[in-house]
């Protein structure tokens, strides 16, 4: 995938350097050394559950085009990528042409995203969750640790690790950051 991407991005640039990353280390290493005025990331990185590859790269280059090149684009993902500040999230599997016509509008600082972005799937998951979990998602939204959760509920700590682990699966997400970010994006609409 990457010398398509080179190859498609080749052509829009007048003498384009690359520097090719295999992990989010690598590339925050690189970046230390020079800052690139695109980055396009592949959330499946080895040293990253994607979306916190996200998080680290654009805080670290806030100035930065930062473009998703990835096979999960489900709805949720970018959403989640989206609220992260992402510039574009292009699927891999858009033609060469597709990609090059998708770059030239990011380029042009256009934000490119797959169409709708909708968020009702995953506030449909939030909703079905029992109150019980919607405390919990609630209150880890806000930054408590799983021992004041337990504390403030009333309940034992791994009663909280048993809720965390349902919520995560019923909305589609990984990690606490993760329902964090679509428990406090959704908040906002």
């Amino acid at each position: 995938m990457v010398g398509a991407i080179q190859l498609a991005l080749g052509p829009l640039f007048e003498n384009p350097q690359f520097e090719v990353a295999s992990t989010i280390g690598e590339a925050s290493a690189f970046m230390l050394k020079a800052a690139p005025a695109l980055i396009l990331l592949d959330l499946s990185l080895p040293d990253s559950n994607g979306l916190d590859g996200v998080f680290r790269l654009r805080t670290q280059q806030p100035g930065a085009t930062l473009v998703v090149i990835s096979g999960r684009d489900d709805q949720i993902t970018v959403a989640l990528a989206r609220s992260l500040g992402i510039d574009g999230f292009i699927s891999k599997s858009h033609s060469l042409p597709d990609l090059q016509r998708l770059m030239r509008l990011v380029l042009a600082g256009e934000p490119v995203f797959p169409e709708p972005v909708e968020l009702s799937a995953a506030a449909s998951a939030i909703a079905a969750l029992t109150p019980a979990q919607g405390r919990v998602l609630a209150a880890v939204a806000t930054g408590k640790l799983n021992k004041q959760i337990a504390f403030e509920l009333g309940v034992s700590e791994s009663t909280i690790k048993s809720h965390l682990f349902s919520i995560f699966k019923k909305i589609g997400v990984l990690n606490r950051t993760q329902a964090s970010i679509l428990f406090s994006h959704l908040s906002e609409n």
